[in-house]
């Protein structure tokens, strides 16, 4: 996602019932009515699909679309926690909202205009806010904002980030929505200490490790591609690559007209998945580049995602109307046999 100017359970929730999605909660809460779940149809060309899939079953695409939860306003930053929690950014609200299992939220944490969220393997939730990366207990206590490198400049609106398997973690930080700022992504190392690792990127966006902690892959979202950094030693990046390049469609969502990448996840097989802001496909891209069937969501605009950690599903923030306060929901996309890649370790 990007900076809009903005003002300021189970164990697992896979299988569970979709029956009612909505609000409750404090003050801050719009509280929906209970809507009955909505299964959005994917145009799966049946004939074409069997054939293919028949040949390479790794091009199988998602069965249904569900609406899990209605949400006020347009969402970021979905996560999981290791106890199988979902959360999620209300960025338009302050807050970050904590889902249960029948899709009704609550306020965890009031944050200024929070973005892309994860949680490192010591339990610390990191949660991107306009003046960097702000940590937060289990519990949603703030602990403190990570400052700037020594003699670098301020951060522009962080965006999303991924833990880095050792107790820190990468993030990108675009500059503001529509602006030319210079784009750049740090690492955070387990102590706190922030290092810059690229600089000179075209608004980086979304960002994921990949299982070997070896490559490093960000959305680059004016130029509408990915790029691939190795991983050169701890804080160090090598020369980026171009991983893939999106496909191009008109969009009114982003000032060039054009869609970007957004959100990423990655699934046990090194499929890379994409959240086209300005449209509704989710791109899968195979671990050797290759461009896979998109999942087509049927949203307005969709921006992250997280897997569902026991499996089968994918939870993607999407819009609902034509801006971004005319509704968001989070949709519980259907992926029978894909697992996404742990981000965390099993407790």
């Amino acid at each position: 996602m990007r900076s809009r100017g903005t003002p300021a359970v189970l164990t697992s929730l896979r299988g569970r019932g979709v029956s009612r999605a909505g609000a409750t909660g404090d003050e801050v809460d719009r509280t929906t009515a209970p809507v009955a779940p909505r299964t959005f149809p994917v145009p799966l060309r049946p004939a074409i699909l069997a054939a293919v899939c028949a040949a390479w079953p790794a091009l199988a695409v998602a069965q249904m679309i569900e609406t899990f939860a209605v949400l006020p306003d347009f969402g970021e930053g979905a996560v999981f926690d290791a106890k199988g929690r979902l959360f999620a950014s209300d960025p338009f609200n302050g807050r970050v909202i904590m889902f249960g299992d029948d899709g009704t939220f609550t306020t965890w944490a009031e944050v200024m205009q929070p973005n892309g969220h994860k949680v490192l393997d010591d339990g610390i939730h990191v949660v991107q806010t306009p003046d960097g990366p702000l940590r937060l207990s289990s519990d949603g206590a703030p602990l403190g904002l990570i400052v700037p490198p020594e003699g670098a400049a301020p951060f522009l609106t962080p965006n999303d980030l991924t833990p880095d398997g050792a107790g820190g973690f990468w993030f990108t930080d675009p500059g503001r929505f529509g602006e030319p700022d210079p784009g750049r992504v740090f690492h955070v190392d387990a102590e706190g200490t922030a290092t810059l690792a690229a600089e000179g990127i075209d608004f980086p966006n979304g960002v994921v490790l990949r299982a070997n902690g070896r490559m490093l892959l960000v959305g680059e979202s004016r130029a509408n591609r990915v790029l691939a950094f190795p991983v050169d030693g701890r804080g160090t990046l090598g020369p980026s690559s171009v991983f893939a390049v999106l496909p191009e469609t008109e969009t009114t969502w982003t000032p060039s007209g054009r869609p970007e990448p957004d959100g990423m996840a990655l699934d046990t097989d090194g499929t890379l998945y994409v959240a086209h802001f300005g449209t509704p496909f989710i791109h899968r891209i195979a671990a050797d580049g290759t461009m896979l069937d998109p999942i087509d969501t049927n949203a307005p605009s969709i921006t992250n995602m997280a897997f569902d950690p026991a499996g089968d599903a994918l939870f993607v923030t999407a819009a609902t109307g034509p801006t971004f306060r005319d509704g968001g929901r989070m949709l519980r996309v259907s992926l029978p046999g894909v697992e996404g890649q742990p981000l965390l370790p099993t407790p």
